[in-house]
């Protein structure tokens, strides 16, 4: 529809059909291929040959180069790879037998879909993004949260006292100076002689000459043996000071990365199991902002602002104690300022925490912006809307740059008040120690020392207090997460009763009257649905598009909680076995191949269960061995991100031997051959019966051909299973559901 809107004059379709059923196929085909667009250019790339009959000019492609061209009777007519290629697909879709071939190895990318179709029916007031919170303030819940993440409390107050004592020996420190510079203050001695005495006895005089300077010298002699003294205890305090330095540090180090590194694998550990609702209703952007932004603050930025808020908080008290020691009649001035004072800080605190918040949540949709533009780079600059997709980053970015902005001038207006309080507490003890003579030149000094410290201080604490909350809320948003992962996986519980090991030899599924919806304000997507599937039966689910198909195999992975009935395999309750023991046990195969970053011995076996003659047998079964050894480093080849070295054909064959390798007694196939090419398919078909005939399998397909050959097929409409039986039979029946869908394809 986006394609017809834009009214180009060239229209290039990759393959725009392979994600819908026979009949919505046809009526597209026929209502915007043969009217819409019979004026226009169409460059039409298909792996639905049926489409070819119609078409004007036609170009076969072989290794990247044009190998024919002509019209679909021309082609034919040659008799080369093309009218091989026909040939083969008629005559599979005859259920005939099929001769298989090495595929190529192609390098060509594809575009990627989803057919499952989860909203059917949706009410008015349906939200399909969850709105993200930002009104809730930090709670003690979450601070204790973070508080036994880090080891518990008493490791905590293991580090508080820590911070105390090493605050406490620096200002001990400073207290032990200011006393050796009083005790050897010259001016302070009492062994001062009087010039003016004279006297006539000479004797007398040298006597008492000699007495005075015998005095002095013992009198200098215990001095410096004081100082001496006095120094050591200094020396020893500072080193006392430097090794409580250390022990904090390293204790704080730890206790804070051991939270941050719990909060983050729980948070990973909940988002890989939500059900699926939870990533309907929540932009990728807002997750990915959970795991880079906030994590980043957990891991760097909030430990570094709460030690410097923790050693300026104790710091600060132990000024304020030292300034009232030394000055205790400025203690009523000193409440009065910091009642002043904590009153302006606590009306700043609530305000710029709320900016805080803003900051943090506009940053989400703009990473969702960000990350969607890169996903469909190719479709912006077709469709031309480069520009207002930068319009909309602009707008996006000028918001959260504002609220960053914000944040920077509220804190210099909080400057500005809390340095003017300091002053005046400052010019408080300046009058009490120039009015006050009992306060020695030595404690004046000191208490000026700290009077100074203290108007820095004052602000710097108040400042790294909000700082340090602030960052703190991404404590917050990353606890919502791990709660609400809580609450959504109440089902995904361990299993409550004995689960025999052998549960799943058998292969034998059953669901019982099963219904299922994605979300608790959406109506059920299956609908009492009674089904069974014996051991080793291959079993073929056909239907329109949003019939249900997907829907099912999502159920019997678990991927969505049950609204009512039981799904049981071999007799076990699937609720009553663990997502990690059901999950292991059932291999799927997707529409969309998935491969990994990494080699190909890694996306193959990821966890070294395997031997190399074990891959290279199932590569083997897959038709993928001589394509894999035609490469220079063969299974430890690269492989890109998704896969995109390799076909969308040869990356669902690679899925295949994968699974292959895996054994499992029951295969989901969800659209398997969907996006892959004729032969491609006739060579997973081909796979599946020589490799998997013990097995229990799940077809679900929109090409009919790949589910003919079934032991049964179900036909699924609105979420409900409206038909069942023998394929062959089901054909007989000219009224049958299975019958229409057959006609429609137009190959009888």
């Amino acid at each position: 529809a986006r394609a017809l809107y834009n009214d180009s004059d060239i229209y290039l379709l990759d393959d725009p059909l392979s994600a819908v059923d026979a009949h919505i196929g046809k009526r597209i085909y026929d209502e915007c291929f043969n009217m819409f667009l019979c004026t226009k250019a169409v460059l039409f790339v298909t792996h639905q040959l049926q489409y070819l009959t119609s078409c004007d000019h036609i170009l076969f492609l072989k290794e990247g180069q044009i190998t024919e061209r002509g019209t679909h009777q021309q082609l034919v007519d040659a008799n080369q790879d093309y009218a091989n290629l026909i040939d083969t697909f008629f005559t599979e879709s005859s259920t005939e037998a099929v001769r298989v071939q090495q595929p190529s190895f192609l390098q060509r990318g594809m575009s990627t879909m989803s057919t499952i179709s989860q909203y059917s029916c949706v009410p008015e007031d349906f939200e399909l993004v969850a709105k993200e919170d930002i009104s809730k303030n930090t709670s003690f819940e979450q601070l204790g949260m973070y508080v036994k993440a880090c080891g518990g409390v008493v490791q905590c107050l293991f580090v508080l006292l820590l911070f105390i004592i090493s605050v406490s020996i620096q200002v001990l420190s400073m207290w032990w100076l200011t006393f050796i510079l009083k005790e050897h203050n010259p001016t302070s001695s009492n062994n001062i002689t009087n010039p003016t005495i004279l006297s006539d006895n000479t004797t007398d005089l040298n006597s008492s000459t000699k007495n005075a300077t015998y005095s002095n010298s013992s009198t200098k002699s215990e001095g410096e043996s004081n100082l001496i003294f006095n120094a050591s205890i200094y020396g020893g305090i500072g080193l006392l000071m430097v090794l409580f330095h250390m022990i904090r540090g390293v204790s704080y180090v730890k206790t804070v990365l051991k939270g941050s590194t719990r909060l983050h694998e729980q948070m990973l550990q909940h988002i890989i199991n939500m059900p699926m609702s939870f990533f309907d209703s929540t932009p990728t952007g807002r997750i990915i902002n959970r795991f880079s932004s906030d994590i980043l603050e957990l891991d760097n930025r909030l430990p570094l602002s709460g030690e410097i808020t923790l050693l300026g908080i104790v710091l600060l008290l132990a000024v304020i104690i030292s300034l009232i020691i030394i000055a205790p009649h400025v203690t009523v001035a000193f409440i009065l300022l910091l009642i002043i004072f904590v009153v302006i800080s606590w009306t700043f605190t609530r305000s710029v925490l709320e900016i805080k918040k803003l900051d943090n949540t506009s940053r989400s949709p703009l990473i969702s912006l960000i990350t969607t533009s890169l996903y469909g780079l190719t479709s912006l600059f077709a469709y031309r809307k480069n520009n207002v997709f930068f319009s909309w980053f602009s707008d996006l970015h000028d918001k959260h740059t504002s609220f960053s902005f914000l944040f920077y001038l509220s804190d210099r207006w909080i400057a500005v008040r809390l340095e003017f309080i300091a002053n005046l507490i400052l010019f408080a003890f300046i009058i009490s120690v120039v009015f006050i003579k009992e306060i020695s030149a030595e404690f004046a000094g000191l208490g000026l020392v700290f009077a100074v410290q203290f108007i820095g201080m004052c602000y710097f604490v108040i400042r790294l207090l909000i700082d340090a909350a602030a960052r703190f809320d991404s404590v917050k948003r990353v606890a919502e997460y791990i709660k609400v992962g809580e609450e959504l996986q109440s089902f995904e519980i361990e299993p409550t009763t004995n689960v025999s090991p052998n549960w799943m030899d058998i292969g034998h599924i059953m669901f019982e009257d099963y219904s299922m919806r994605y979300r608790s304000d959406l109506p059920n997507t299956l609908k009492k649905i009674h089904l069974q599937v014996l051991p080793g039966q291959k079993l073929g689910i056909a239907g329109r598009s949003g019939s249900g198909k997907s829907s099912l195999g999502l159920a019997l992975f678990r991927m969505v909680a049950p609204s009512s009935g039981t799904i049981s395999i071999g007799g076990q309750d699937i609720t009553e076995v663990s997502l990690k023991e059901l999950r292991s046990r059932i291999s799927i195969i997707p529409q969309d191949p998935v491969l990994f970053i990494g080699t190909i011995r890694y996306n193959l076996d990821p966890f070294n269960n395997y031997t190399d003659e074990q891959i290279w047998s199932a590569l083997e079964n897959c038709y993928m061995k001589n394509a894999i050894t035609a490469l220079k480093n063969g299974l430890d080849s690269d492989v890109e991100e998704d896969g995109k070295n390799f076909s969308v054909g040869q990356r669902q064959l690679l899925c295949l031997a994968r699974v292959l390798l895996r054994a499992n007694k029951i295969l989901v196939l969800d659209e398997a051959t969907s996006s892959v090419d004729a032969e491609t398919d006739s060579l997973i078909q081909n796979t599946i019966k020589q490799c998997f005939t013990n097995c229990t399998i799940m077809i679900i397909a929109h090409r009919l051909n790949t589910i003919v050959e079934c032991d049964k097929v179900i036909i699924m409409d609105n979420g409900k299973v409206v038909e069942e039986g023998i394929p062959n039979e089901l054909l007989q029946k000219s009224n049958s559901k299975f019958y229409k869908l057959w006609k429609a394809r137009e190959i009888m």
